[in-house]
């Protein structure tokens, strides 16, 4: 019986030794030098595709002020010195546009400004 007992605890001790020398070892496969993670964390940027307009549909208009603010910027007028502003939303040919028209002392401006894009289509100084 004694030399059971002396065989299990030999064995226990074995064992408890194989597993502590196992977790002080480095695995075979792991590099020595740390790795080294990209510090770039942008994702590139897809360019945007434009899809055509569909015929005989506009976009929603953009407002009146915009167009306003568009034509004064253009004029590189002060809203305080106009006289006789005024803002119609136009449409010909499936466009719609704005007619936006003031007066600045004795010089009368006139634009025509594409209801959904911004661009200016027509500029008269008079």
């Amino acid at each position: 019986m004694k030399q059971k007992r002396i065989f299990k605890y030999a064995l226990l001790i074995f064992a408890i030794a194989v597993t502590l020398v196992g977790c002080w070892q480095k695995p075979a496969d792991t590099p020595n030098d740390p790795v080294e993670m990209p510090t770039d964390t942008t994702l590139p940027i897809e360019e945007e595709t434009t899809t055509p307009p569909v015929e005989n549909i506009s976009p929603l208009p953009m407002s009146e002020d915009d167009a306003k603010i568009i034509a004064l910027n253009e004029a590189k007028v002060q809203e305080s010195d106009v006289t006789d502003l005024s803002i119609e939303l136009k449409t010909e040919n499936n466009l719609q546009y704005y007619k936006v028209t003031f007066n600045v002392g004795e010089t009368k401006y006139d634009y025509e400004i594409d209801a959904g894009t911004g661009e200016i289509l027509k500029e008269e100084e008079k």
